[in-house]
C-alpha cells in the first residue's frame, strides 16, 4: 500500500479559513547575512551583565529604559540613538541608559503591528523586509554603544495586570525562573523542542491599571510585599507612561521624579524606570500624510529636550546622594 505524503505545497490556493504561507529566511541565515561582529558580541554580553548587576543589587546605578513607544522610522530612531549615546556617556556613572527598540506592537484588536510586520506603513505586511530592517536597525544601535531593550513573547520583565494587581505577574515570574521545554523553531528554521534553563533575572514592571496609577509609595510597598510573599526578589521597574501617566506623555517627568524620590529615600526595590520618548512630543495618526518626522505613530511620547533635561537632573540628584554599594537583592 502506498503511503500518503504529508508534504504540503509552500503556498496553497486561497480559500475560506485557509492560511497562505510565504517562506522567510531562517534565524541562522539572517544572522549569516547580517552578523554581529566579535566586538559587538562582547559588548552585548557586557551590557547584559551590567543590567543583571543592577537587578541583583550589586550595582547602585539607576536603570532607565527610554525611547520610542514603537519604532516606525529607522532614520529618526537612529538620530534618537545618537543623542542617547552621547547623553549616556555623560551620565553613566549614576544611570545606565538602555534604548527601547520595540519593533512589534502587540494588538488586542486591529491596527499597525510594528516595523517588523509592516515596515512600509501601508498594510502590505512585507515581513521579509521587516525582519531585515529591524535587525539592521538594532545593529546600528549597538554600533553606537547602546544597550537595547525590546519586547518578546517570553520576557524577563512582567507587567502588572490590567487591574493593577501583581499576582498574575508574580506567577509568570515564578514560572519563567524554572526550566521548561516547549515547541519552537531552531536556528535552521525547523520545528524543534526548545529547552530553557530558567531566567533568574525577572522583575516586576508597574504600569498602572484600570483603577489608575500604581507608582506611589504605598503601591510600590504593596508590590514589594507581593513579590516577597511569592518568594521572589523584590525588583521593581516603574513604567512612567501608560496608566501611570494617565496616558499623557507630558506627565511622565512628574511620575519619574516621584519614583526617583522614593529611590533616593532608600527604597532599593526600585531598580529602574521606563520612559516613552521620541525626538518630539506627542503622537500622530498613521494614514494622515505626510507624517511628521520624529513623532510617534503609536503611544504619545515625551520629546527629546524634556527627556534629556529629566535624565540630567536625575543623574545630578543621584550624584549628590552618597551611594554605598548595596547588598544583593533577594
Amino acid at each position: 500500500m502506498q503511503s500518503s505524503s504529508l508534504a504540503l505545497p509552500l503556498t496553497q490556493p486561497q480559500a475560506a479559513n485557509t492560511a497562505v504561507s510565504h517562506r522567510l529566511p531562517s534565524p541562522h541565515l539572517l544572522k549569516q547575512q547580517m552578523p554581529l561582529s566579535t566586538a559587538l558580541v562582547h559588548q552585548v554580553e557586557q551590557h547584559r551583565q551590567a543590567v543583571r548587576a543592577i537587578l541583583e543589587g550589586r550595582d547602585p546605578r539607576l536603570l532607565v529604559i527610554v525611547g520610542p513607544c514603537s519604532i516606525h522610522d529607522p532614520r529618526s530612531a537612529l538620530e534618537y540613538a545618537d543623542r542617547l549615546a552621547a547623553l549616556s556617556a555623560q551620565v553613566s556613572e549614576h544611570v545606565l541608559l538602555v534604548m527601547r527598540a520595540y519593533v512589534e506592537k502587540p494588538r488586542t484588536t486591529v491596527g499597525w503591528k510594528g516595523l517588523t510586520y509592516d515596515p512600509h506603513l501601508d498594510g502590505s505586511d512585507d515581513m521579509h523586509a521587516g525582519i531585515a530592517l529591524s535587525r539592521g536597525l538594532m545593529l546600528g544601535m549597538l554600533e553606537r554603544g547602546l544597550p537595547i531593550a525590546t519586547e518578546l513573547l517570553q520576557p524577563m520583565g512582567f507587567k502588572n495586570g490590567t487591574d493593577g494587581g501583581v499576582a498574575i505577574a508574580c506567577d509568570a515570574m515564578r514560572s519563567a525562573a524554572h526550566a521548561h521545554r516547549h515547541f519552537g523553531m531552531d536556528a535552521q528554521g525547523y520545528p524543534a523542542i526548545i529547552e530553557t534553563l530558567g531566567n533568574p533575572d525577572t522583575h516586576l514592571v508597574l504600569r498602572g491599571g484600570h483603577q489608575g496609577p500604581n507608582y506611589d509609595q504605598a503601591s510600590v510597598a504593596q508590590a514589594r510585599q507581593g513579590l516577597l510573599k511569592a518568594g521572589l526578589a523584590p525588583r521593581i521597574m516603574v513604567d512612567c507612561s501608560h496608566a501611570n501617566s494617565g496616558k499623557d506623555p507630558l506627565r511622565q517627568p512628574a511620575v519619574f521624579e516621584d519614583v526617583l524620590r522614593q529611590r533616593l529615600a532608600g527604597d532599593r526595590s526600585i531598580v529602574g524606570m521606563m520612559l516613552e520618548g521620541h525626538l518630539f512630543d506627542g503622537c500622530q495618526t498613521l494614514g494622515k500624510a505626510p507624517l511628521k518626522y520624529g513623532v510617534s505613530i503609536t503611544d504619545g511620547c515625551l520629546g527629546w529636550d524634556a527627556t534629556e533635561q529629566l535624565l540630567r537632573q536625575s543623574a545630578a540628584a543621584l550624584r549628590d546622594i552618597p551611594q554605598e554599594k548595596p547588598a544583593a537583592i533577594g
